[in-house]
């Protein structure tokens, strides 16, 4: 009988030889790859250095500036935002607005005075009612109504008393009915009567009688007696 293993005895048992053989075998076609595989030095961080290295690399990767969150990623971006402290005091409510006071009623205008009513005479001194023909003639004229005769006379007896020659020594007021000096002459010629004299009775009275009817401005206002 031909033997093809050998049994070989240890202080573990029986081994047998073709097993011994195939494992020499098959170390020896792993011998090469190991040789050629360089060794890769690999240190092992320790269990402090590993969980920092750990949390910076996490740090590192998962932070993104400005990220803003999709879907439910907004629930939990909202749990990390920071809250924000305003450093400024807080402002105090305003005070409201005070309403609008009532409008303060209007002033009311005194009641506008009554015309000045210089009272017309009904009767007149001589030397007044004298000139009553010229005054009607004048009147008619330049215009003026018939029932002023007697307010043109009154204003006459007012003025100089119905002497032709009356002057104002203060003023300088001249005739019948007191013209001012200044203002004769252009009123002597805008009525009819340029070159009259201001003594002139007629002229004095026609030179009036324009002045009030048909001169710009004109009126008893002129006269302060009125």
């Amino acid at each position: 009988m031909k033997l093809t293993s050998v049994d070989i005895q240890t202080d573990s048992g029986y081994l047998n030889s073709d097993r011994q053989e195939a494992q020499a075998e098959q170390t020896e076609a792993e011998l090469p790859v190991s040789k050629a595989a360089p060794k890769a030095d690999v240190t092992l961080p320790t269990q402090s250095e590993s969980g920092i290295s750990k949390e910076a690399t996490v740090a590192s990767s998962s932070f993104v500036p400005n990220y803003v969150g999709k879907g439910d990623e907004m629930k939990l971006t909202a749990s990390f935002s920071p809250v924000q402290i305003s450093s400024q005091p807080s402002l105090a409510p305003s005070q409201p607005a005070p309403q609008p006071s009532q409008p303060a009623p209007a002033p009311t205008s005194p009641p506008a005075a009554e015309p000045y009513d210089p009272g017309v005479n009904e009767t007149f001194i001589p030397n007044v009612e004298r000139w009553r023909n010229d005054v009607v003639a004048a009147i008619a004229a330049y215009g003026g109504p018939a029932s002023e005769v007697d307010l043109f006379l009154t204003i006459m007896h007012r003025e100089s008393r119905g002497q032709p020659d009356a002057t104002n020594p203060t003023s300088g007021a001249a005739g019948l009915m007191q013209h001012m000096p200044q203002y004769w002459d252009q009123r002597a010629i805008s009525a009819g009567y340029a070159g009259a004299s201001p003594y002139d009775p007629i002229a004095n009275i026609n030179v009036s009688a324009w002045l009030l009817y048909q001169a710009a401005g004109g009126g008893w206002g002129h006269w302060s007696t009125y």
